[in-house]
């Protein structure tokens, strides 16, 4: 899958909670490596929701989705998030290059294929079906609570 960016830009590296840094789509779930080092697997039953959000400006703004299952194990995908196995989202025509809401509604379509009856909020909701920005974190202090509820 084509994305805007390949790595985790140098002002975001180890700034991120639950970021992936490289997933695989398996028939079974998501088998992970957070950009920590840490692995996370999760199995697509045990997985309650997802939420598309873009950071605060501090972060540049970027669009991510978090994946959230069982405590400890969300994951968070950003547009540099390496995408690989057979259920991985298909790249663009022409192989063209995404943006990252692209990115980031390439993530949730694969994720709601998979987990039908996952909740979604409104904002997400909305962004999937307007498919323009997903709803901005106003500042650090917001994203903090953000990443608190997801624990």
């Amino acid at each position: 899958m084509a994305r805007p960016s390949a790595t985790i830009p140098p002002t975001l590296r180890n700034k991120l909670r639950y970021t992936a840094a490289i997933a695989e789509i398996t028939r079974g779930g998501i088998d992970a490596r957070r950009e920590d080092g840490s692995n996370v697997l999760l199995v697509w039953r045990d997985i309650v929701g997802a939420v598309a959000r873009r950071l605060p400006k501090d972060y540049a703004s970027a669009t991510f989705v978090d994946i959230v299952s069982t405590s400890g194990s969300t994951l968070r995908f950003l547009a540099w998030t390496r995408l690989a196995g057979d259920g991985a989202p298909p790249p663009p025509p022409n192989d063209a290059p995404q943006t990252e809401a692209e990115c980031a509604l390439a993530v949730l379509n694969v994720i709601v294929q998979h987990c039908p009856d996952i909740t979604l909020d409104p904002a997400t909701r909305a962004f999937i079906e307007r498919r323009g920005e997903a709803a901005q974190l106003p500042d650090l202090k917001t994203l903090a609570a953000h990443d608190e509820r997801l624990a």
